[in-house]
């Protein structure tokens, strides 16, 4: 599935009459048709930006808008499945409650995302926004038709990584680090592994140490700056490129009262894995693996069928050499068992001797299977079927006569207001 990844400006929209709008405030945009290329990337206003319809819509916090903390959640917050909506407003509450004292602003103000690994009674990132600087820019969107699926950070803790970024005249640092957390506390700011965002000088460089042998990554606005202040070559990296990682990282910051129903988030899930079977380069190996095996078994099945066709062909054909060798005066096969069956006994009743569907032999079956036949007021027979008019048997009874039946060789049929004995069971 098409992505479109929307970056959010850092400045709150424009509020006019008490309604986010924010037609002329620009929002940097990529199109991605397989998460691992960009198809397009430019910048518009919402009004302008790329239709939606028929792709999943990202939005992404820039890394300056984010704080990461860590918390150890309690046994028994953390629900999955149908239980993660009911259980929201608690597992809320319990962050606001680890985390408050870290926290520069009230929590109530503030928009939570806990990791997509996390487990209870395990430290845990925690990602921080502005929230109603976030749910501003997500009516925005929602005003211009682009409902927002998935909201993912600019960065993400990780492996550590150090890149330079902005412009010339406010120059970024993005520093995602690991740090050792306080096994005594069950939160605290930074974690195991967090981002920082710092502006770029000497102070901050000297702070980083940022060893030699690790890569340097750093736009092409502001390399020549970080070449400088850091006394080595860098690797450019366009923001496209950071921005597309980012829309590829398990991060989804819509939880909370921004998430959507469990049923669509499991959906989405589901697709986004199956979209990552078709186009990650890391499934490559597996999808022909799926084609091969689905063409081995169609080649395989195929095979079989013609093989189990020959020999039921064969079969037939001996059946049919069987008629008419055994009984010449048969030029045309149509149906042989049947056939046989019917020259069999016409064999039989030539020779004289009695057949299954003979008269005698029916009414002698049928004088042992001690059923009542005393009302039957007429008895008719003819081509090989025995018809007594007035005889009615019960269900059970009529249950008893065809297991008995059977061993001879007949069947019973209630028709009309009689009993019809003919040839027809498998002894």
């Amino acid at each position: 599935m098409s992505q479109l990844l929307i970056v959010l400006p850092v400045e709150m929209p424009g509020v006019t009459g008490g309604a986010a709008v924010a037609g002329s405030q620009s929002l940097n945009y990529l199109v991605s048709a397989d998460g691992r290329h960009i198809g397009n990337q430019s910048s518009a206003v919402p009004a302008l930006l790329p239709v939606s319809i028929g792709m999943e819509v990202v939005a992404l916090i820039p890394a300056q808008k984010l704080s990461w903390q860590q918390a150890q959640l309690p046994r028994g917050t953390l629900k999955t499945g149908v239980m993660a909506d009911a259980a929201a407003p608690r597992l809320r509450a319990v962050l606001e409650g680890l985390l408050e004292e870290y926290l520069l602003d009230d929590a109530a103000n503030l928009h939570f995302a806990i990791a997509p690994d996390a487990a209870e009674a395990a430290p845990c990132a925690v990602g921080v926004c502005d929230r109603a600087w976030l749910k501003a820019w997500l009516q925005v969107l929602e005003q211009h038709q682009h409902t927002v699926q998935r909201i993912v950070p600019e960065l993400a803790p990780g492996v550590e990584m150090l890149c330079v970024a902005g412009t010339a005249e406010s120059p970024l640092l993005f520093w995602r680090k690991s740090t050792a957390k306080d096994p005594n506390s069950q939160a605290q700011s930074g974690g195991i592994a967090s981002v920082a965002v710092l502006a770029l000088d000497a102070t901050t460089v000297s702070m980083v140490q940022w060893p030699a042998d690790q890569e340097l990554l750093a736009e092409p606005a502001v390399a020549a700056l970080a070449e400088k202040l850091f006394g080595r070559r860098v690797s450019l990296q366009q923001n496209g490129q950071r921005w597309l990682a980012a829309l590829n990282n398990p991060w989804d910051f819509a939880q909370f009262d921004l998430a959507s129903s469990s049923g669509r988030r499991r959906w989405r899930r589901w697709g986004a894995l199956a979209s990552q079977f078709l186009q990650a380069p890391r499934w490559r190996a597996a999808r022909w693996a799926v084609v091969a095996l689905a063409l081995v078994h169609v080649v395989g099945l195929n095979s079989l069928a013609w093989v189990e066709r020959g020999r039921i062909q064969a079969k037939q054909q001996q059946v049919q050499n069987l008629l008419t060798q055994t009984f010449p005066q048969v030029k045309y096969v149509i149906d042989a068992p049947v056939q046989m069956r019917r020259e069999v006994m016409a064999l039989r009743q030539n020779a004289g001797y009695s057949g299954v569907a003979d008269f005698e032999n029916m009414l002698a079956v049928l004088g042992q299977l001690e059923l009542p036949v005393g009302s039957t007021k007429e008895l008719v027979f003819g081509q090989g079927e025995l018809r007594l008019q007035g005889v009615k048997w019960s269900e059970s009874e009529m249950a008893t006569a065809r297991k008995k039946l059977k061993a001879h060789g007949l069947d019973v049929t209630q028709q009309d207001n009689g009993l019809v004995l003919r040839a027809g069971g498998q002894p």
